[in-house]
């Protein structure tokens, strides 16, 4: 469960292996956090693949800049920026 201990939410991935779902992504189906704090970012990579999730190319090249992009075991990603959501980017990086 990628996040920090304080806030008041969390994004937990959840499994069920009793009813099995056929995933249905494509590669820009994305979850991006930002982590401004390069530490930071390394540790929450660290994580991810140390729980089975697997680093790989971006579709959009825009999120191998400062990023990495990390797969699910059914090939849902989920992007981790090294960089400081900027709203003013809008949809700059579509």
């Amino acid at each position: 469960m990628p996040g920090r201990a304080g806030p008041g939410h969390h994004f937990e991935f959840t499994h069920c292996r009793t009813h099995p779902v056929a995933p249905q992504w494509r590669a820009e189906d994305l979850v991006v956090f930002y982590h401004p704090d390069r530490t930071d970012w390394l540790q929450a990579c660290a994580a991810m693949e140390s729980a089975g999730f697997t680093r790989v190319a971006s579709f959009n090249a825009y999120w191998d800049i400062q990023g990495a992009t990390i797969k699910d075991p059914d090939g849902y990603r989920t992007v981790l920026q090294n960089a400081a959501w900027n709203n003013a980017e809008g949809n700059a990086n579509a």
